[in-house]
């Protein structure tokens, strides 16, 4: 597969042993550069939506790296002297293949808030260190990172009305125009409250407002009008 020139701004891994275990690969390598790129860091091999590899940096040596990655995550991409781009697990493989997408179309759309319902939902908690688990597992006596008692209590959440709940939810209220923002995937203001409008993809514009990605409109058009993808590398982004 051709390496998409938009992705020049990622570091690059080029992989030069592979040896694989029971559970995972250890994957040897070398990056590119090293903007951005920390020991015990987590990210992807990226490639496409489905063909990425989620994997785990457990050693770097300058420029000199291992990761790990698990064996559900190998594809035939990953192979010795494969040269992939390097995107931080800040950042979905399957949003960035979304962006990538040049036959999408984006609208600029006013926010609408929506209703929500309130639910609730069993759950296991210990009170010694507040490990929280799912209250369906069968045979957990006590807690598993602390051996400490477990209690089963109920957490309250919600979700757009659009949805049905989980069979496990318990349904407490609606909430007229509760769900009232979402945020920029770049820069995290809170689309709805802070900024009045933003930018969908046109098959997910009129639909529920938790599906999909949102942008506002300063980085729809400072990044992804332009097709300019440096934000993927930035520690933070500013105006």
């Amino acid at each position: 597969m051709a390496a998409d020139p938009r992705l020049e701004i990622l570091p690059r891994f080029q992989i030069q042993a592979i040896n694989r275990g029971t559970e995972s690969a250890l994957i040897t390598g070398v990056f590119s550069r090293l903007d951005g790129i920390a020991g015990d860091a987590r990210g992807w091999l990226f490639v496409s939506e489905s063909e990425s590899s989620i994997a785990d940096i457990v050693t770097l040596q300058g420029q000199l790296a291992g990761l790990d990655v698990p064996n559900w995550s190998m594809t035939d991409h990953v192979t010795v002297g494969a040269m992939l781009p390097w995107l931080d697990s800040r950042w979905q493989a399957r949003d960035l293949a979304f962006m990538l997408d040049r036959t999408r179309e984006w609208r600029r759309v006013t926010y609408e808030a929506t209703d929500a319902v309130v639910f609730a939902k069993k759950t296991l908690r210990c009170a010694k260190c507040g490990w929280t688990g799912d209250a369906s597992t069968t045979g957990l006596l006590s807690c598993p990172k602390c051996s400490g008692e477990l209690k089963e209590v109920e957490i309250f959440g919600n979700q757009e009305a659009a949805f049905s709940l989980n069979p496990d939810a318990r349904f407490v209220e609606t909430r007229p125009r509760f769900w009232d923002h979402d945020h920029c995937l770049i820069c995290d203001v809170a689309i709805g409250r802070d900024e009045p409008y933003g930018y969908r993809e046109s098959s997910f514009a009129g639909g529920p407002n938790s599906v999909g990605l949102w942008f506002c409109e300063r980085c729809f058009d400072r990044y992804l009008g332009r097709q300019d993808f440096s934000f993927l590398v930035r520690r933070s982004v500013s105006g």
